[in-house]
């Protein structure tokens, strides 16, 4: 009886090697291929689109710089140096005067 349990044993598949399993997951394996080709496909097509309704609109709005001009520390601008953020602020308040004043001459 031992002998046969053995036999058993070292005769037996492993379940990862069975022809059932191999088939099926060679199945499962070409439907999720399938799928996935499908949504890039939708999503390559939705993107042709965006560029179509893109070109119909025409004009292309950009992105204003809410951050306005960078200001380095230890630079004088203005006659402010700039150390802190209250000075940033000071030299920042004199650039936007001055660049309204050159809006209101044009």
């Amino acid at each position: 009886e031992e002998e046969e349990e053995k036999k058993k044993e070292c005769g037996a598949m492993s379940k990862k090697n069975k022809l059932s399993t191999r088939k099926n997951q060679h199945a499962f394996n070409v439907e999720r291929e399938k799928q996935l080709a499908k949504e890039r496909k939708e999503k390559s097509e939705k993107r042709k689109e965006k560029l179509k309704r893109k070109k119909l609109t025409g004009v292309v709005v950009k992105r204003k710089n809410k951050r306005g001009i960078k200001l380095r520390k230890n630079s004088v601008v203005k006659g402010v140096k700039i150390k802190n953020a209250a000075s940033k602020q000071k030299a920042r308040r004199l650039l936007m005067a001055e660049a309204a004043l050159k809006m209101q001459v044009d």
